[in-house]
């Protein structure tokens, strides 16, 4: 959750000897990938769909699921309830979909940016009903925490995901939320982008903790990356 969506396709990363790129009919139709239960979901959602195979990654046996970014529309559930349609801006049935793929990940992801931490929209929903269950495998990231100067601004975000979340999330005690952030080398973001203000120690701490999930994720919703 965040800002608006770049990517509106679910992208599968696998790593293998070199790079391939191939669009959603050519996956769906390798009975080798696996991923030919998703036909019922209809050719809107097949043709949004690609997979990248790379090479050189450091870690060869994993697949990881982009989903889509979620669109945070200022909609009610009961809206949604009333209409009878979750995916009135996709064309196929989305919360469907992430749930195929939530329940057959190892490990799924869910990034929540600083600057909009909320659960409105298909967040509320795929929260709700999507990944209903699966809290065993849920990991709930605020992202990119190292867009703060400074540590109220951290704690404001911090506490709003935690307050949205609690209103959706059925169990007394919340979840833990990580943080991630890219790490500085010699005092500039990898890619020679200028860094800011070093996060505390316990957010470095937080970041450890998720980035060894992150070459598992198998369906994350969030920005889209």
């Amino acid at each position: 959750s965040g800002v608006a969506p770049t990517d509106d396709s679910f992208t599968i990363i696998a790593p293998g000897n070199s790079d391939i790129d191939q669009d959603g009919p050519a996956l769906v139709g390798d009975p080798d990938m696996g991923f030919s239960g998703l036909r019922h979901f209809g050719p809107a959602l097949i043709h949004h769909m690609q997979l990248k195979i790379r090479s050189g990654t450091s870690t060869q046996n994993f697949m990881m699921v982009d989903s889509p970014g979620m669109i945070d529309s200022p909609i009610t559930r009961q809206s949604i309830v009333d209409s009878g349609v979750s995916s009135i801006d996709r064309g196929y049935e989305f919360e469907g979909a992430v749930r195929w793929f939530a329940e057959r990940a190892d490990v799924i992801l869910m990034f929540f940016d600083p600057d909009k931490p909320g659960t409105t929209g298909e967040t509320l929903s795929i929260l709700t009903n999507s990944l209903s269950g699966l809290d065993h495998k849920l990991y709930i990231i605020l992202n990119k925490a190292d867009q703060f100067n400074k540590i109220h601004d951290f704690a404001r975000a911090y506490g709003s995901l935690c307050w949205n979340l609690s209103k959706v999330i059925p169990r007394k005690d919340l979840p833990r939320i990580y943080t991630m952030c890219l790490p500085q080398t010699n005092g500039r973001r990898p890619g020679g982008g200028p860094a800011t203000t070093a996060p505390p120690s316990y957010m470095e701490s937080d970041s450890a903790s998720a980035s060894g999930y992150e070459g598992l994720d198998g369906a994350s919703g969030g920005s889209g990356g």
